[in-house]
């Protein structure tokens, strides 16, 4: 049983790396380039540190996520079946998560006095990741229809032919 827990979690771990990676890297550049939080109290080199540790904390909550709901991820890979309280609680864990995460961060490393304005700036930034990663699974459901469409139909026309 550990060896296939083990197992599936580096096969999520191939699925999913790419996206996680992209989400990051991502997030790092829209900190880097529109500047949401105050980080005057930082030099340069000190400041792109701090917003590539954003990032990082990101990526790294992405994959306690996947942990925490391998069951989940693995059903939805291999079927069609769309267990819409799974997918909620999966998602909002995932915004939660990397929000608190966030802002954390921001308050006790950048040293930034949290209001309201930046959380909801914050939770703004994190609702792209469980919006981002819902599209993927989407768009690679859909593709996988398509091909077993397109192979069904190549079926049919063989044995019309």
């Amino acid at each position: 049983m550990p060896n296939k827990t083990i197992y599936d979690f580096i096969t999520l771990s191939r699925k999913y790396f790419k996206t996680y990676l992209g989400i990051s890297i991502s997030i790092f550049l829209f900190l880097s380039f529109f500047q949401p939080f105050p980080t005057q109290d930082f030099e340069y080199e000190n400041k792109q540190l701090f917003i590539a540790g954003i990032g990082f904390i990101i990526f790294f909550v992405q994959v306690i996520t996947q942990i925490l709901f391998q069951n989940h991820l693995i059903h939805i890979q291999s079927s069609d079946d769309d267990n819409s309280l799974l997918n909620s609680v999966y998602y909002f864990s995932q915004l939660t998560l990397t929000s608190i995460a966030f802002i954390f961060f921001i308050r006790f490393v950048g040293h930034t006095s949290i209001s309201f304005n930046i959380v909801a700036r914050v939770v703004i930034i994190c609702l792209s990741i469980p919006i981002t990663i819902h599209l993927k699974n989407k768009i690679n459901s859909l593709h996988e229809r398509n091909k077993n469409l397109n192979h069904e139909t190549r079926m049919m026309q063989e044995k019309i032919k």
